[in-house]
C-alpha cells in the first residue's frame, strides 16, 4: 500500500484506486477520503461501509433495469426501507 506522510504529522494511505476514482484513509483523523474526480468526501469508517452497502444495492438493481423487458416499478423497496 502507498502511504503518504504529511507535514502537519498526518499519514494518509491509499486503500484502493481506479482510473479517477480512489479511497484513502488517515489514521490520524480516522477519516476516509474518497476521490471521484474533481469531487472529495471525507467520511467516516462506517459511512463508507453504509455507502458501499447502497451502491451494491444500487448496482444490483440497476442491472435489473437496464436488463428487464419490462418496465421496472420499483416494487422491492427493502433497501429504501432500512435507509430511510
Amino acid at each position: 500500500m502507498k502511504t503518504e506522510n504529511l507535514s502537519d504529522g498526518h499519514t494518509k494511505t491509499l486503500l484502493a484506486s481506479h482510473n479517477d476514482c480512489s479511497v484513502l484513509y488517515c489514521s490520524k483523523c480516522d477519516a476516509l477520503e474518497l476521490n471521484l474526480a474533481a469531487l472529495t468526501l471525507r467520511i467516516s469508517p462506517e459511512s463508507l461501509r453504509s455507502l458501499s452497502t447502497v451502491m451494491n444495492h444500487a448496482k444490483v438493481k440497476l442491472a435489473k433495469v437496464q436488463n428487464s423487458s419490462t418496465e421496472y416499478d420499483g416494487s422491492d423497496r427493502s433497501v429504501f426501507e432500512r435507509f430511510h
